[in-house]
């Protein structure tokens, strides 16, 4: 105990002089003219303040999500590295909100427990609606329509969605998270509520070190947990369909199909963005080639999966180049979807393809054509590397019609001859969005691209970071500022501005993610919006519980507890329901309003001698 107090008295030490030093590299907001004038520069800043912390944690989750590509890494990062990194904006706006000189820190910690109470809520709330209302499908008799082809609901209410039986064990790991880690200190402190600040202070502290210890173990625990999870090997399909099913198989395959399908998603925006050629995506599970070189058409497990994730990585780009949505593709829109895809193909080969798959003389193949004539290439080029067989030019990342060019070097250089465009070909190359390939990636093999990913990957972390660190504490000076000048607590400027630095790469996250529109892609929306709440709970909850006993500021967040709490019941509830529909979507995004309502009200009657 004694080495840990000294090393926490140290640590303490260093975060002071930090925010002395960070807190003269900006404006100090109290210097600005207490007018009109000064307050529009202060939301000025606080709009600069905004974009750049939005950008520092859309680095931080750019650079994690390029290493889920790597097999080895993924689970790792799926289920340690990505939670961690993205409660860091939080933490550090609690954790900066309480540094300065005492009183003034134990006043502006409000900002800190602001953006607490925010994240988890709107996470909660508005992440949650944004995902209704993006993987809603029609409703039929009472049951989400999954699989129908384009069928049109009347309206946005009558859609709704199902999800799969984890949500509602990871609701209750939640709420048991968000009771255990709160009471520990709440309800000791309401024990103590009617006595002076300086006792009330000294005898809620052990109990605030105890919260320490308890939501340290538990993020420890959750972490392991969800290692576990996305370590153990998925349920064989015998096993899935069988009457008799283990629940602990059941979460295990869940949460790896819930892993398997963020990789899926990432390889596909890696791959989208030039990062990645297709080969470079899946360089890790590759099948292996006999010694002998010859290829079988015989499928061995790894081959099975090898060719599952295959299939799930170019689906979205065939879908892409079928604009007509008949399932197949002529030759021409073939061709630009290869080099999209980042392979070089000499025409010989392609026209042998369509040799051999184009029997019927249609000009036109399917998808399960293409993707085994694509399978037996990749496997060609793994059994005799050759070199060249990289990628320069350009790649599509969306657009339609016939003559988008993928790779316009590739086309120049004669390595795929290109037919004319169809009529109005010009006037849909307009509606392309074309991106530069990178210059240090382009022209490298897939082992050189995984390098220089994880340098990128490990760039964008660190800077992202760094960004974060930095501005983190003017922002909290500038939400306390905003609510001096406008005359309300900065709890409530905190918890709706707060939120928008640090989790709407979040938000937008689980919207496109729910648009999918299927049982896996709402299921791992909801998984990661309920994941996000165990880190505020646990790890966020832990770094306000240090400052708090370092600090010793007196504990007068009743009300806040009372309002983080609620939503957290109400939301198991709610997601304790498999079938969700848009009017269920309603209710939720409610809870926000009404639990900054209940806010007000509880410190307003019930706790207001105390926050006096």
């Amino acid at each position: 105990l004694f080495l840990s107090s000294k090393l926490l008295g140290r640590f303490h030490a260093l975060l002071h002089t930090m925010g002395d030093f960070l807190g003269k590299l900006f404006v100090d907001v109290n210097d600005l003219p207490d007018d009109g004038y000064g307050f529009a520069q202060v939301i000025f800043l606080g709009c600069v303040y905004l974009y750049i912390l939005l950008n520092g944690a859309n680095m931080i989750g750019e650079g994690s999500e390029l290493l889920m590509i790597i097999p080895s890494m993924a689970g790792v990062v799926g289920s340690v590295v990505l939670p961690v990194l993205g409660a860091v904006p939080d933490g550090l706006i609690i954790l900066f909100s309480g540094l300065g000189p005492r009183d003034v820190a134990e006043q502006q910690v409000s900002v800190g427990v602001g953006a607490l109470a925010g994240s988890t809520v709107m996470l909660l709330t508005v992440a949650w609606f944004l995902s209704l209302l993006g993987g809603g499908v029609p409703m039929q008799r009472g049951e989400p329509q999954y699989g129908k082809k384009k069928q049109a609901a009347d309206s946005c209410l009558s859609t709704g969605v199902r999800t799969a039986p984890y949500i509602r064990t990871n609701s209750f790991v939640m709420l048991g998270t968000c009771f255990i880690c709160y009471f520990i200190v709440e309800i000791p402190a309401l024990m103590f509520i009617n006595e002076d600040k300086a006792t009330s202070v000294a005898d809620v502290k052990p109990f605030v070190w105890a919260g320490v210890l308890v939501t340290f173990l538990l993020f420890v625990a959750y972490i392991a947990l969800q290692y576990r999870l996305a370590s153990k090997a998925t349920a064989t399909q015998a096993v899935r369909q069988a009457e008799q099913v283990d629940f602990a198989e059941l979460q295990y395959h869940a949460a790896r199909d819930a892993l398997e399908q963020r990789i899926t998603d990432t390889m596909v925006k890696a791959i989208r963005s030039a990062q990645f050629s297709l080969r470079g995506a899946l360089l890790d599970i590759l099948p292996e080639v006999p010694s002998n070189g010859e290829l079988s058409d015989r499928l061995t497990e790894s081959e099975e999966r090898w060719q599952t994730k295959l299939r799930a990585v170019v689906r979205p780009f065939y879908a892409m180049f079928d604009t007509d949505g008949n399932g197949t593709l002529n030759r021409d829109e073939m061709r630009h979807l290869v080099l999209t895809l980042g392979e070089r193909v000499p025409n010989e080969e392609f026209q042998q393809f369509f040799a051999e798959t184009d029997k019927d003389g249609s000009g036109s193949v399917d998808y399960e054509e293409f993707v085994g004539w694509l399978a037996r290439m990749l496997k060609a080029q793994a059994a005799a590397p050759q070199e060249g067989r990289t990628w320069t030019g350009r790649a599509v990342t969306q657009g339609r019609g016939v003559g988008q060019t993928a790779a316009s070097a590739e086309l120049e250089a004669g390595a795929v001859e290109v037919e004319t465009p169809s009529e109005g070909g010009d006037e849909e190359k307009e509606d392309e969005e074309e991106v530069d390939i990178p210059e240090d990636i382009r022209d490298l093999p897939p082992q050189e691209q995984r390098v220089r990913a994880l340098r990128r990957s490990l760039w964008l972390t660190g800077v992202g970071t760094l960004i974060v660190i930095i501005f983190s504490d003017p922002m909290v000076d500038v939400l306390d500022a905003i609510g001096k000048r406008i005359g309300v607590p900065a709890f409530f400027v905190a918890f709706l501005l707060g939120p928008l630095g640090s989790n709407a790469s979040e938000m937008v996250a689980s919207y496109r993610f729910a648009q999918k529109k299927t049982k896996t892609s709402i299921s791992v929306a909801f998984s990661q919006l309920l994941g996000a709440a165990c880190m505020n709970n646990t790890f966020c909850l832990f770094i306000f519980y240090i400052l708090v006993a370092c600090r010793g500021f007196a504990w007068t967040y009743h009300a806040e507890v009372f309002a983080i709490v609620m939503v957290q019941v109400l939301m198991c509830l709610i997601a304790s329901k498999q079938v969700q529909t848009m009017y269920t979507g309603l209710l939720v995004i409610s809870l926000m309003p009404l639990s900054l309502a209940l806010v007000a009200v509880l410190k307003a009657t019930l706790f207001k001698k105390i926050e006096g």
